[in-house]
């Protein structure tokens, strides 16, 4: 599935979250509720192929064994707001990953913690821990691998078009920033 196609259901899912969905918005209720919703709405789209939607997910794998928890930036593990995937033990079949907000968290380290997340998880950087910069490594001394295709970091706006999205692609450095119109 290719960058637009993904947008197009991100944009259908947008638009049913904030129909369905938009007293969570506006009363400020916590983020995982929204994301929840979120990725039911994304679920809707049919990604096809065995892929499932998945909030708070933290399986890992190395060498195609499932190894635990996943760490990305810390030893004690780390979830993933919203992955689709096919759960199985091929890097290969990870599609996206998404970290959400809301308009109204301005925390500056939590979200450098979930842009860190975004960039290893798509192959960026490497995973190491957000606090003590050390490469983080399984028990058999491997690092851990990720290769989602893409990862997106959604700042959820009081409305629709207000909402922000920076697109982060498999292995490259930069990432885009759009808004809910570009989509």
């Amino acid at each position: 599935m290719n960058l637009e196609e993904i947008k197009g259901k991100i944009k259908n899912a947008i638009d049913r979250l904030y129909k369905d969905h938009s007293f969570l918005i506006k009363e400020g209720l916590n983020e995982r509720s929204i994301s929840q919703k979120f990725a039911t709405c994304l679920e809707q789209e049919n990604f096809g192929n065995g892929y499932f939607v998945d909030c708070e997910y933290d399986k890992a794998y190395s060498s195609g064994e499932n190894i635990g928890k996943k760490r990305v930036i810390s030893e004690r593990g780390n979830s993933i707001d919203i992955v689709i995937t096919k759960r199985d033990n091929n890097e290969e079949n990870d599609l996206a990953c998404f970290e959400t907000k809301k308009w109204s968290n301005k925390n500056k380290i939590e979200i450098e913690r979930d842009r860190k997340k975004l960039r290893v998880l798509t192959g960026i950087e490497l995973p190491t821990d957000f606090t003590s910069k050390e490469i983080l490594k399984n028990q058999n001394g491997e690092m851990y691998s990720f290769n989602y295709k893409y990862g997106f970091f959604v700042v959820f706006g009081l409305t629709k078009e207000e909402t922000k999205i920076e697109v982060y692609i498999r292995g490259q450095k930069n990432q885009t920033l759009l808004r809910y119109e570009q989509l």
